[in-house]
């Protein structure tokens, strides 16, 4: 058992005797354990080594510390947290994973294993496989898992090659012609790889070079004798590194063929062995983007990682600043206090190098909403609202059965409190990225779902026939459910950083927003012809026709209401279009898509008018046209082409046929029942026979 895996902090025993045993015990076996060496140093033997040590969770203090630091990814400056997050949500589909001794661990502190202690990160169980066919491919065992299940790196790691190798072949077919086995062996090697690659990005932090008396007489001129070089001195005193190298390259002796360094003993040696040693553990530190530049105020560049700013450095175009060095340094005190298992140490060096960044990104204006994202993302607010609309619903059944007045204004008040808290959610997501809340399609789902609720209160509260209400609570939890199983198939960011002309232009942002207001009153419209069809297939409340009655118009008024906002959503896309790309309309799946909700809805309504459509087939209309709204919002982006083909996930594709396949199955019903009950039209009067004949 290693020191380099000791814990940082020991959680709180129950009772002191137990404290007391606990140090004892740890006294006594630290005393008969060798120190280890820094060869023996396991913060970065590789993730395939793991850890016989009990390792205790990291601090509340370093946690806290590790949720608001900022970095930068896909162009935009998010917390630790957000970054921890999606990353484990890419390998996992979850935001926490079970360590060795099946204890749930948060995104952040499974992040700080990874970076820090990457043999313990390889005994977590972070990495979803979906099917076992997928380890069947590559030979790797799993008797004693689900055939859906999660899986650590070491037991993954012996397939790793030949993973690789899978998905380097199955990459060539298009993303819509892979298999699902195809599928899963892509995202099990691009995990593997990810992991692989944050366990190496604090490889740096282990380099260390002794400066003897044996040293070549140009580093000792740079280095005194007894000193030991790390990395962060290796780019600080580059300079006078180089300028010593200058000086003694005219008398290295010339190589003899096959030999770079010539038989006589080469006055560069020293040179080429101290970079040799260095510079490998640099090109693996390129997964982290931590450094902001030092610039003016309103110059917003990249920020850097220790790769790039070892790069210029090395390269004598940008020398390391004066932030990045101390930063460096500050994560190498980090790595010693894990391998000593100093906490205070750890600790400390972390607050020093929050404090660097964040002053800097704070000078520059890029901090400001890092500790609000952290707040929203701890909030856990869809969730919640998901789980109050979903208590909603039981209580509104409930109310159904009792008939109970003060049920029912319970059930208003946590379908009241759900969707403020769902429009909180989508509020702070707008102040965040200062952006309209229907950017992606994730924030679309969201936005329908809190409309569609919205909507469906204000029409119960004139209506007041509990059907808008109990639609309310399933539409929102529907939606939500949706959102939150769309975000973890992702498991990408879902406040991304957007291209100019989608950020910016006012056009786009009223043809969005008027597109989805109308996408969710169809859908609303929808769910109220299910609500006709399938009491018309049942036989509920037969006799009721004032309710029915109810019902239709309330089909009817949100159906106008959904053809009004996606008429006038329509329109002005093709404004937007012609300002942004020169045409007004262009035939793009997307807009064929809009069309075709407008002109459904307007037969529908025309139909109705004339008296070609009755009531049920209203009803069975308007399930079309959600069929259409689900194709025109999700199926467009699944084809894979037009300008609109954003947000491709394999997965949803059969969940579309699904619905699709269930809703041809219930208008193939009702058009059999009504066939089978329709009354016989009656015989053709024969000409003259309602003549009076006379007695």
């Amino acid at each position: 058992m290693s020191p380099a895996s000791a814990p940082l902090r020991l959680r709180r025993a129950r009772s002191p005797w137990l404290v007391a045993l606990a140090a004892a015990s740890l006294a006594v076996l630290f005393a008969a354990l060798p120190r280890p060496t820094a060869a023996e140093d396991p913060v970065g033997a590789g993730p395939s080594v793991p850890s016989s040590r009990l390792v205790r969770p990291w601090s509340d203090e370093v946690v806290a510390l590790a949720r608001t630091f900022p970095v930068q990814e896909g162009g935009r400056i998010m917390p630790l947290d957000t970054w921890a997050g999606y990353t484990l949500q890419q390998l996992s589909h979850r935001k926490a994973c079970k360590d060795a001794e099946d204890r749930s661990i948060n995104a952040v502190e499974w992040a700080l294993d990874v970076l820090f202690r990457p043999s313990l990160a390889a005994t977590h169980r972070c990495f979803l496989v979906p099917d076992t066919d997928i380890l069947d491919s590559v030979g790797l065992a799993h008797e004693s898992k689900k055939k859906r299940d999660r899986y650590t790196y070491v037991e993954l790691e012996p397939g790793a090659g030949k993973l690789g190798q899978l998905a380097a072949k199955y990459e060539q077919k298009e993303a819509k012609e892979r298999s699902s086995r195809e599928a899963g062996v892509i995202d099990l090697a691009r995990n593997l790889a990810t992991f692989e690659r944050l366990s190496r990005a604090l490889e740096f932090t282990r380099f260390r070079a002794p400066v003897s008396a044996d040293t070549a007489p140009g580093l000792r001129k740079v280095f005194p004798a007894g000193t030991t070089v790390r990395f962060s001195d290796l780019l600080a005193r580059h300079a006078a590194l180089k300028e010593g190298y200058q000086a003694v390259a005219p008398a290295s002796p010339a190589p003899a063929a096959g030999d770079p360094h010539g038989g006589a003993k080469d006055p560069l040696e020293g040179f080429y062995a101290l970079y040799s040693e260095a510079i490998p553990d640099a090109t693996a530190a390129d997964a982290l983007h931590f450094l902001p530049p030092v610039t003016a105020v309103g110059d917003h560049p990249e920020w850097a990682s220790v790769y790039e700013i070892t790069r210029d450095a090395l390269s004598s175009e940008k020398p390391a600043s004066p932030l990045a060095l101390a930063a460096l340094g500050d994560l190498e005190r980090m790595a010693d206090g894990v391998r000593t298992g100093d906490a205070l140490a750890f600790e400390g060096a972390f607050k020093a190098l929050h404090g660097r960044v964040t002053a800097e990104a704070t000078r520059r204006g890029e901090y400001a909403k890092v500790p609000l994202e952290v707040t929203y993302h701890r909030l856990d607010i869809f969730t919640w609202s998901l789980s109050g609309y979903l208590i909603a619903f039981v209580l509104t059944a409930f109310t159904w059965i009792f008939r109970s007045r003060w049920l029912r204004r319970i059930a208003w008040g946590v379908v009241l409190a759900s969707l403020a808290y769902h429009i909180l959610g989508i509020t702070l997501r707008c102040v965040l990225r200062d952006r309209p809340p229907i950017s992606t399609l994730y924030e679309t789902t969201l936005f329908i779902a809190a409309f569609a609720v919205a909507l469906s209160l204000v029409v119960e509260w004139f209506q007041k026939n509990g059907v808008m209400f109990a639609l309310a609570t399933v539409l929102g939890a529907v939606g939500l459910f949706v959102a939150n199983r769309y975000e973890a198939m992702k498991g990408e960011d879902t406040m991304p950083q957007l291209q100019a002309v989608l950020d910016t232009n006012f056009w786009l942002a009223t043809h969005v927003t008027c597109v989805t207001i109308g996408y969710s009153a169809s859908l609303l419209a929808a769910a109220v012809a299910h609500v006709h069809v399938i009491g018309y297939l049942a036989g509920w409340r037969r006799a009721d026709r004032d309710f029915w009655r109810s019902v239709c118009r309330m089909e009817y008024g949100v159906l106008c209401f959904a053809l009004l906002f996606s008429t006038v959503g329509t329109i002005l896309g093709g404004i937007w279009a012609n300002e942004s790309w020169g045409r007004f309309w262009g035939w793009d799946p997307k807009e064929n898509g809009a069309l075709m909700i407008v002109l459904g809805q307007l037969a529908i309504l025309h139909g109705r008018m004339s008296g070609l459509l009755k009531p049920l087939g209203v009803s069975a209309g308007t399930i079309l046209t959600g069929c259409i709204v689900a194709f025109s919002w999700w199926g467009v982006n699944l084809l894979g082409m037009g300008l609109h083909a954003y947000g491709f996930t394999s997965g949803m594709w059969g969940v579309l046929v699904a619905f699709w396949a269930a809703e041809v199955v219930l208008l193939l019903a009702t058009l059999g029942k009504h066939l089978l009950t329709a009354p016989a039209a009656p015989a053709p009067t024969p000409p003259g026979a309602d003549r009076i004949v006379p007695s």
